[in-house]
């Protein structure tokens, strides 16, 4: 009977963890660069070891899917997207991270811009453009008046299981070194969207209603086995 109470609870975690992960993907299908999540799931006997019964389901890890959204053109120059594994290397101050969400800017400074003040890295250091319009080619050669200037600093990794969101599709990189990324072709007045599609979220959607119901289920199945128990112990105590 405990077991059966340990069972549904078990499975009643996985369902709201679920929910959580396909909402979050589901909230940013039209967020430029995102990379959907995953979760992947192993019994408790693979996860404890032999002699363990319980083959309810949990979930072991939420890992990043990095499959390629799909390329949007805009026109906006400070538009850049990456056709490829690479990631675009930028500056938080003291800190690295690496993103594939080109939405860019100049400041009044002339320099290159990512969301939240961060700068974009080039081999040279960060950025600079100034006030003229400035080209970029497709193998990341930055162009200001038909002179190079610079070269995005385009990285790219072996385990991207090992890059850890930290918000807005940035990622922090745990423990590896970053290679040079000399295969991917940068596409100027360009945005890569979301991985989460139209058809995927519709996907995402039905397995959101299949958690839904299925953590109903468990609820009951908790509140049946609960009743049980309750009645078991008090008969128990009239003997």
């Amino acid at each position: 009977m405990l077991r059966g109470i340990y069972s549904a609870s078990s499975g009643l975690d996985t369902s709201r963890d679920r929910m959580t992960v396909i909402s979050n993907n589901i909230a940013n299908i039209n967020t430029v660069g995102f990379k959907k999540d995953v979760f992947l799931t192993k019994s408790f006997a693979e996860i404890l070891g032999k002699g363990i019964s319980n083959e309810v389901p949990v979930i072991d890890k939420i890992a990043t899917d990095f499959t390629p959204g799909n390329l949007q053109h805009t026109g906006n120059i400070n538009d850049i997207a990456i056709d490829g594994n690479g990631f675009f290397t930028i500056s938080k101050g003291d800190e690295t991270l690496y993103t594939k969400r080109g939405v860019f800017k100049v400041n009044a400074q002339g320099i290159l811009m990512a969301e939240n003040g961060y700068k974009v890295m080039g081999k040279n250091g960060p950025v600079h453009v100034g006030n003229s319009e400035y080209r970029v080619s497709e193998k990341g050669e930055v162009f200001v008046g038909g002179k190079k200037i610079d070269e995005l600093d385009i990285v790219e990794f072996k385990k991207t299981n090992l890059l850890e969101k930290v918000g807005f599709s940035f990622f922090k990189n745990i423990g590896q070194a970053s290679s040079p990324d000399t295969s991917s072709i940068i596409r100027q007045e360009y945005l890569e969207e979301s991985n989460v599609n139209s058809i995927g979220a519709v996907v995402e959607m039905i397995s959101l209603m299949d958690m839904t119901r299925f953590a109903e289920a468990q609820q009951k199945t908790i509140q049946m086995q609960d009743d049980t128990l309750r009645k078991s112990v008090n008969e128990v105590g009239q003997i």
